[in-house]
């Protein structure tokens, strides 16, 4: 049996960053974090909007606050997320994550309240010399290995900008689900993670927006 392709140490490491960037913030107030079976109040469907970032377009929640490379005052960003933001935690992993390709990072601060924000990341990274397949399989390796996910799936879907690896996960350590979509285009290759307490009610939305997802030049 061949051995499972390796990327590099800092790609390996920037997936890891994705998923926990913003659970980390909630480490302080540990005890007192919400399970996936208590997240906030059901609301309406969600609105998307067309958002036109840096290489690329896609469908995004309206209302909730992106944040992207521009944004230089993070901390003055979050201020109406209260205690979410207080141990700098989250400046330090959204910074990490810009320094290592991050283009967006889209948070829905209304969730800050339960320990664990709903967040959308979006990176960019060279396109790697493996297949999709391999891709699948790094990659559900790195969130086994290195960051200690459980009730970990993955698939390989066709999108309209191309191949793409999809990785779900739980994270026993924080409470929290979430969706890693890598998908490599002619050019490039673009990770984009959805992570939530609960993704059930967010999971229909969620593939509007990966459907959604295209690759554009200024």
């Amino acid at each position: 049996m061949s051995k499972v392709p390796r990327l590099s140490r800092s790609r390996l490491l920037l997936l890891a960053v994705l998923v926990i960037a913003v659970a980390s913030c909630s480490d302080d107030d540990s005890g007192s974090s919400s399970s996936p079976g208590s997240s906030p109040a059901e609301s309406a469907p969600l609105e998307l909007e067309t958002y036109q970032g840096d290489g690329f377009s896609m469908l995004l929640p309206a209302g909730w606050t992106i944040v992207t490379a521009a944004d230089v005052d993070f901390t003055t960003l979050f201020e109406d997320a209260g205690d979410f933001a207080d141990s700098e935690a989250l400046v330090q992993q959204v910074t990490a994550a810009f320094e290592q390709g991050g283009k967006l990072f889209a948070i829905d601060l209304s969730t800050a309240a339960s320990g664990f924000a709903t967040t959308i990341n979006i990176i960019e990274l060279p396109l790697p010399a493996l297949t999709i397949a391999e891709v699948e399989a790094v990659t559900v390796q790195q969130f086994e290995d290195l960051v200690g996910a459980s009730d970990v799936s993955s698939e390989i879907r066709t999108l309209p900008a191309g191949e793409a690896a999809v990785v779900s996960y739980r994270m026993p350590a924080y409470g929290n689900q979430g969706i890693g979509v890598t998908l490599l285009t002619e050019s490039t290759q673009w990770v984009i993670t959805l992570s939530a307490l609960d993704l059930s009610p967010l999971s229909d939305a969620f593939w509007t927006m990966i459907e959604s997802f295209r690759e554009s030049t200024q």
